[in-house]
């Protein structure tokens, strides 16, 4: 595992970060620190499924310009899903003092491809449609 791709390590104040790409096309990507400070980054995605699982705090983020903002507790974990068709712009707003925990998985085209996801499937169709978005709470017991 390594520093946080994508993400300033001078961004979190305790807790930790870590990146890791198991495979080729899959990223994951976890975060359980303290934001140092008030601050935007952006960085360029390539055409991938992103899933954040938020278990504790806030995280404000926009693909593409379209917002997503996710508040979860312990007790009451949120989640969203974004597929980007094409490369786009992720910007990652940070606040100073917020506890952020969280999990991001990041499945790029050839890494759904080699697990079989078509075209003609739900999560295909949902994959080809850039921006397309979903969020959900996911069972306490996952936190």
């Amino acid at each position: 595992m390594s520093p946080g791709e994508g993400v300033e390590p001078a961004a979190l104040a305790g807790g930790g970060l870590t990146v890791a790409h198991p495979r080729p096309g899959l990223m994951v990507h976890t975060t359980d620190g303290i934001e140092r400070d008030d601050r935007v980054h952006d960085r360029l995605i390539v055409p991938s499924l992103t899933a954040v699982i938020v278990l504790d705090g806030l995280v404000e983020a926009s693909f593409g310009g379209r917002r997503q903002i996710c508040v979860a507790t312990p007790d009451a974990p949120a989640a969203f899903a974004v597929a980007l068709a094409e490369p786009d712009l992720l910007r990652r707003q940070f606040h100073t003092g917020a506890h952020v925990r969280k999990v991001t998985l990041r499945l790029e085209r050839p890494w759904l491809e080699a697990a079989g996801v078509e075209p003609g499937t739900a999560v295909g169709r949902f994959c080809g449609r850039h921006l397309a978005a979903v969020s959900w709470r996911p069972s306490a017991r996952l936190a």
